[in-house]
């Protein structure tokens, strides 16, 4: 399955860059403009199927493979490629892409890496392995099983008080750790805080070639980001004004992630 939700990909984004190519050349712009939006569609499908449970790799596959089919321009005529590339942009989009990939270099598997990093490392491997986004603690399930009486801070259940404020009726009971809820402390069920789409991509990078690849995808965001923002930039302004607050925004952040736009 790994390997057809691979192909599966690489034809959705085949197909974005085809559907480009009806209205103008493709060069670096059309193709990171066309990744940025590739990654979006992956995350938003993969976000949706963990939400029912059905997150494994063959039903991904089938689902993008819809929208690639769907996307498909079938009968428009494409406008041939580009016989030369403009010099300048290609080594200022290089020099780009090289100072975003040595902030984010080496790659790192996160897990212990704190409230966002961490939660979204174990989101990502626990969609690629289960397939949903719900949890279940059986430690704190056993617990209430076992608990006659109120709660005291010396228990387990102590850790978690129930919240009483109206709007969190059947949606949180507790707070978990960061980035996760309670949404029943009685059968220990465990749900995220937010929907990002960036965990699910990760999970999607796992499911076709493991560990390492979620790792790797952070800086493979970090790089399409900055390229996506040159690629924008250049619709805005002069390629000389454009690249030198791009370098700017670069390096003062320190950080550029395409999880965190997403």
């Amino acid at each position: 399955m790994a390997a057809l939700l691979a192909v599966v990909l690489a034809a959705l984004f085949g197909t974005q860059l085809l559907r480009w190519r009806t209205r103008e050349r493709v060069g670096l712009e059309a193709i990171v403009l066309c990744a940025a939006t590739w990654l979006g569609i992956v995350g938003i499908v993969t976000t949706l199927l963990a939400c029912v449970g059905r997150a494994q790799a063959g039903v991904i596959a089938g689902a993008l493979a819809v929208i690639a089919a769907a996307w498909m321009p079938w009968r428009r005529r494409t406008i041939p490629l580009p016989t030369s590339a403009g010099w300048r942009e290609a080594i200022v989009a290089v020099v780009i892409a090289a100072g975003a990939f040595a902030l984010r270099w080496p790659p790192h598997e996160h897990a212990l890496a704190g409230r966002d990093q961490g939660s979204y490392a174990l989101r990502a491997e626990f969609t690629a392995q289960t397939g949903g986004i719900v949890s279940i603690d059986p430690v704190l399930r056993a617990a209430a099983l076992e608990q006659d009486d109120h709660a005291g801070p010396q228990d387990l259940l102590g850790l978690y008080p129930l919240r009483t404020e109206l709007w969190r009726e059947d949606l949180y009971e507790a707070s978990y750790r960061p980035g996760w809820y309670l949404a029943d402390r009685e059968a220990g069920r465990v749900v995220p805080q937010f929907l990002h789409l960036h965990p699910s991509t990760m999970a999607v990078a796992w499911l076709v070639a493991g560990r390492t690849a979620a790792s790797a995808l952070v800086v493979i965001e970090g790089v399409l980001t900055v390229l996506a923002l040159l690629a924008i930039g250049r619709r805005l302004w002069p390629l000389r004004e454009c690249a030198a607050w791009l370098v700017s925004f670069e390096f003062c952040s320190r950080s550029v992630s395409f999880g965190d736009i997403l």
